[in-house]
C-alpha cells in the first residue's frame, strides 16, 4: 500500500498544472519563428523554434506537447513538421524562460499563396475555453493525415481568422468575451 500511495504521488505530482506561470496577464505567449528542432519523444514531445525578441536578439522557445506515442496513434510522422518550416505560435507561458505548453501552432505553407496548416491543442483548457477556441476552427477543413485538432488553413481564411481575432489572437484560446 505504501509503494502504491508513493507511485500515485509522483505521477499526479508530473502531471499537475503548477507548472504554468503565475503572473497575472502573462497566461498565453504568441510569437513567430523557424522550427529549429523536433522532438517526438515520451513523456512530452518538443518544438524549438528560433524567433527574435523585442530588443532584436536571437531567442529559442521551447514548446512542449502530447507525447509521441499519443501524437503518433493520430497520425503524426516524423515528416508532420519539419526544420526550417515558418511557423506562428501560441502556448500557455511554463515557469521556465522561453518555455510554453502548446496551444496552437499556425505552420505556414511553402509559398505564400499555399494552404498552412494549423495545430490546436485544447488540453487543460476549463470548458467554456475548449468551447470558443475549437469553434473558430469548426469551418476550416481538416488535415488529411492527422486525426484529430489539425485543419487546412487557405489565406483567405487565415485573412479571416486574424480579422476577427487579431494578428495572432486567433491563436489564443481566450474566450470571446474575454
Amino acid at each position: 500500500m505504501i509503494a502504491a500511495f508513493g507511485f500515485t504521488s509522483d505521477v499526479l505530482a508530473h502531471h499537475s498544472f503548477n507548472f504554468f506561470t503565475p503572473e497575472e496577464g502573462a497566461r498565453f505567449v504568441t510569437g513567430e519563428g523557424t522550427i529549429a528542432e523536433i522532438k517526438l519523444v515520451n513523456p512530452h514531445s518538443g518544438v524549438f523554434i528560433d524567433t527574435v525578441n523585442e530588443n532584436g536578439d536571437s531567442d529559442v522557445w521551447g514548446i512542449e506537447t502530447r507525447p509521441a506515442v499519443y501524437l503518433l496513434r493520430r497520425g503524426w510522422t516524423r515528416e508532420t513538421l519539419q526544420v526550417g518550416q515558418k511557423v506562428v505560435f501560441a502556448g500557455e507561458r511554463l515557469r521556465e524562460h522561453n518555455r510554453a505548453w502548446w496551444r496552437a501552432m499556425l505552420v505556414h505553407g511553402a509559398t505564400p499563396d499555399a494552404e498552412a496548416r494549423l495545430f490546436i491543442e485544447v488540453e487543460a483548457l476549463d470548458q467554456l475555453e475548449r468551447d470558443a477556441f475549437g469553434a473558430r476552427f469548426e469551418a476550416l477543413p481538416p488535415c488529411e493525415d492527422v486525426s484529430e485538432l489539425c485543419y487546412r488553413v487557405s489565406p483567405e481564411a487565415l485573412e479571416t481568422l486574424q480579422a476577427e481575432y487579431g494578428v495572432d489572437g486567433y491563436l489564443t484560446p481566450r474566450p470571446a468575451n474575454q
